[in-house]
């Protein structure tokens, strides 16, 4: 089903729980700040909200605060969409990314880990890492667009390739650490 929500958590005094989406469609929206429309499509103004994981669906966080102030934010799949007049993710403890397909115009977070899924930046900090290494974006072109893509091959042992799907430009959006040259077929094309 399809769900509009106005803030996953709100308030900015209060402690909130967690949640786990594991499908459907859902539009978070914020509000609140004297009804200017200001506060994130999900998080906490102030405290540390509980954890958000997502596992499938499509997730549009479109709030004037996009994502902020979660204990931790884990996406192994499905769709997250940060958009509105700020389109970021911030003030989260930790983001953790392990597949699916995240487009967001920037991440702070205390920690960013990425070992899977494609994840259109424009800036994050601090750097990502896999947990060791520190990585690098690398962008694949040519796909189709808005397809779900099957990423194979060597160099991408352990990368979570679950639940990407190219861009409207026909792009994926891999981190990867900067090490030896990689080799792997996306959807058929090496």
């Amino acid at each position: 089903g399809s769900f509009i929500v106005k803030g996953f958590f709100t308030t900015e005094s209060e402690e909130c729980g967690s949640v786990t989406i594991f499908g459907g469609k859902i539009t978070a929206r914020g509000g609140g700040k004297n009804a200017t429309g200001y506060g994130p499509g999900f998080g906490n103004d102030g405290t540390h909200a509980g954890e958000v994981s997502i596992r499938g669906g499509t997730v549009t966080a479109n709030g004037n605060g996009g994502v902020r102030g979660l204990a931790k934010l884990r996406i192994s799949g499905g769709t997250v969409i940060v958009d509105g007049l700020i389109a970021d993710i911030e003030e989260c403890s930790s983001v953790e990314i392990s597949g699916g397909t995240v487009a967001s115009s920037s991440i702070t977070a205390g920690t960013n880990v990425f070992t899977g899924g494609s994840v259109c930046l424009t800036s994050v900090s601090p750097a990502p890492t896999d947990g060791t290494d520190v990585l690098e974006r690398l962008t694949v072109t040519g796909l189709t667009a808005n397809a779900a893509i099957r990423l194979s091959g060597d160099g991408l042992a352990g990368y979570g390739t679950n639940g990407i799907t190219a861009d409207a430009e026909g792009k994926v959006y891999l981190w990867l650490p900067p090490k030896a040259p990689i080799s792997f077929t996306a959807d058929g094309a090496a």
